[in-house]
């Protein structure tokens, strides 16, 4: 009996402590024209055309310039390790890796044979 009351009374604090994990919040100072989270907690925050990557503490972790692209105006970090970023003004799409450098080539929207836009509005 004492050993069942421990073992919940034990799974119980296990379930507040990972609670208490995910209730954490922070704040990052600062003016951007957009940002998304990934699946592990990465915050990227889009400025003009430049790309900011935090941790999921909140911290600043890394910082890309694109200028080939002109101004990034979307990104999807659905896959962590390869965010995609979008610059509606050039029609491109580049694909990042996990140091937010340009992998491969850039996609040219115009130049390719999409018959709707590459990039929702």
């Amino acid at each position: 009996m004492i050993a069942h009351f421990l073992s919940i009374a034990l799974l119980s604090c296990t379930l507040v402590a990972q609670a208490q994990l995910f209730t954490e919040r922070f704040s990052i100072p600062g003016r951007f024209d957009s940002f998304t989270t990934d699946e592990i907690g990465n915050v990227y925050a889009l400025s003009g055309d430049e790309l900011v990557l935090y941790d999921a503490k909140g911290r600043s972790w890394l910082r890309n310039s694109v200028k080939t692209l002109g101004r990034i105006t979307g990104i999807d970090a659905f896959y962590s390790l390869k965010p995609m970023v979008h610059a509606r003004e050039q029609g491109q799409l580049a694909v990042l890796d996990n140091t937010l450098a340009v992998q491969g080539s850039v996609i040219n929207c115009h130049r390719t044979d999409f018959r709707r836009p590459c990039w929702p509005a």
